[in-house]
């Protein structure tokens, strides 16, 4: 296996002209959570990197993990026979998670709002 090669030289070659484009054509997405992280972004400073912003959503979808194993280390979500998950921690767990999806929808507005976008922030 160690002698095949998995990328050749021409596709190699291709990711030097590689250049992101995506569209997103969501209902949803265009005429309700675009607009709503249009205003979001406004609130945030112009001096808090893009970057920060996604890492900061990183940072509550660990913690909602952390929460959720430590209420339910067997992750069997409340099943009959097993201890009862709070009701709080669900609400929290959403509520953090819509946060943690907002702050992943703005990053990007706000790197083109600054004018730093970076391909470590396309990678994020």
């Amino acid at each position: 296996m160690a002698g095949y090669e998995y990328v050749s030289p021409e596709q190699l070659a291709g990711f030097d002209k590689y250049k992101y484009s995506a569209v997103d054509t969501n209902p949803l997405s265009l005429y309700v959570m675009h607009p709503f992280w249009n205003t979001i972004v406004k609130v945030f400073p112009t001096w808090l990197a893009p970057n920060l912003i996604t890492f900061s959503g990183f940072l509550l979808v660990v913690f909602n993990f952390l929460l959720m194993a430590y209420f339910d280390p067997d992750f069997y979500a409340s099943a009959p026979g097993y201890k009862h998950v709070p009701d709080w921690v669900w609400i929290v767990v959403g509520v953090l998670n819509f946060i943690a999806y907002t702050l992943d929808g703005v990053d990007g507005k706000q790197a083109r709002r600054t004018n730093s976008s970076t391909p470590l922030g396309e990678l994020f």
